[in-house]
């Protein structure tokens, strides 16, 4: 995915949004303590996504979101996952979406990343009044609501997220679901990958082998995933992962994402990793980034089979939350 074009912004708007005076802002970034950059006119300019930075390292707080760009009266600060859910699980059951979004927007200002708020917030809410992620086939309008609002609030934060340049490595994949499915599993993946430092391209849901392959040979990714349905055939998909594998060179790997039962699937499989749950992708991704190959609490595989509860379509969330 490529994201909209980097917003600038003056010392002036970024003080106002945090609460201090221009000529502190215009200080903090001659120390280098913000990245900023100066226009042909000598003029100091900040990105958005670097001031994004700066508040969610606990520097400042915002206190004028309008400033910049985002809705009015979004706040930051750290804040317990545990303590938003209540008010997420109301804003998606009411429909919602604007609420939802400015839920998920203050807790990763908070600093939370992309993958705590998938494995700590919108998975266990749809644990908890879904039964799966396909709200088209569920006859019940709220649910339908629900998982709509949902898509349109990580829309909107993945809005936020920086962009990857040109030379960031890619990763392309898709899910085993059907056409049918609400594209909410996707897009959390991408979203991980790409506060990474990834390049993401997904191929959609009920993605078939040769497309995976035919994007290798296209795009030469580093990283290809694939969400996994627990509705999937097994011993279809255990033949799929053989083919992939074979054709595809040894230094690219291959994150399976999936119910932890689906473990075995890669096991033994050389140059593939299993997830299951958004932080542990979240881990290999950055694992990959920095030329390693395996990440903390996992075997040498990369498998971990030790959790719980998986959703259909997504990911068990983290233990212990």
């Amino acid at each position: 995915m490529t994201n909209s074009k980097p917003v600038k912004l003056t010392p002036r708007k970024v003080a106002k949004a945090i609460g201090v005076s221009e000529s502190s802002m215009k200080r903090w970034c001659d120390r280098g303590l913000i990245p900023f950059e100066k226009t042909v006119g000598g003029h100091r300019r900040i990105s958005r996504h670097s001031v994004f930075e700066f508040i969610r390292n606990g520097t400042h707080q915002l206190v004028n979101s309008e400033a910049l760009g985002l809705p009015p009266g979004i706040r930051s600060g750290r804040r317990e996952l545990a303590d938003m859910r209540v008010d997420f699980d109301d804003s998606l059951m009411a429909g919602d979406a604007d609420r939802a979004a400015r839920v998920v927007m203050e807790v990763w200002l908070g600093g939370h990343s992309v993958a705590e708020i998938g494995d700590r917030l919108v998975t266990p809410a749809f644990q908890r009044f879904l039964v799966n992620w396909k709200c088209e086939e569920n006859p019940d309008s709220r649910q339908k609501q629900a998982c709509e609002a949902a898509v349109q609030a990580l829309d909107e934060l993945r809005k936020l997220l920086p962009q990857p340049g040109d030379t960031a490595p890619l990763a392309v994949g898709g899910t085993t679901g059907t056409g049918k499915d609400q594209p909410m599993p996707g897009t959390i993946v991408e979203m991980v990958l790409e506060e990474s430092g990834w390049r993401t391209r997904s191929l959609g849901d009920n993605v078939a082998l040769s497309a995976l392959v035919m994007a290798y040979r296209e795009d030469h990714p580093k990283l290809i995933w694939l969400s996994i349905d627990d509705q999937a055939d097994e011993g279809e998909l255990n033949a799929k992962l053989s083919e992939l594998r074979q054709s595809v060179n040894p230094g690219t790997f291959v994150a399976v994402n999936g119910p932890p039962t689906s473990a075995r699937l890669v096991e033994n499989r050389q140059g593939m990793r299993f997830s299951a749950n958004l932080q542990q992708l979240e881990s290999l991704a950055s694992s990959l980034q920095n030329g390693r190959t395996a990440w903390k609490g996992h075997t040498a595989l990369g498998i971990d089979t030790a959790n719980g509860n998986h959703l259909r379509s997504q990911f068990a969330p983290a233990h212990n939350v």
